[in-house]
């Protein structure tokens, strides 16, 4: 959630990443932000897509407060059409979504790395 300190919604992204993983914010490269999501209910959601540079699964200290699981998934695997489906809430946003061996990943989990 974005506060006072971040001076915008790519600085917030950064921070709450390394707070929940605990990689280092200067290991982070923002790419960009997609479009804001207004959803019903709750916040709206600007997404921010990055990399993480150097990155090895060591470096990895999730938080146990805000951090339930860990995985990785090769970028490779993340553009194959095959691997895309949508939902479509009943708002009638369609959201994209994105399928791998073990897990399922929403696109916000997606941009989020």
């Amino acid at each position: 959630m974005k506060d006072d300190t971040d001076k915008d919604y790519e600085e917030c992204a950064v921070r709450e990443f390394a707070e929940e993983t605990g990689i280092p914010k200067e290991q982070v490269h923002v790419w960009g932000c997609g479009n804001t999501i207004v959803p019903i209910a709750g916040p709206s959601i600007t997404p921010v897509i990055g990399s993480v540079t150097d990155y090895s699964f060591e470096q990895l200290k999730p938080s146990s407060v805000e951090v339930a699981k860990v995985f990785t998934i090769p970028i490779e695997m993340l553009a194959k059409p095959e691997n895309r489906r949508h939902t479509q809430f009943r708002s009638n946003y369609c959201m994209p979504v994105f399928l791998h061996e073990t897990e399922n990943v929403p696109t916000l989990v997606a941009y989020h790395f």
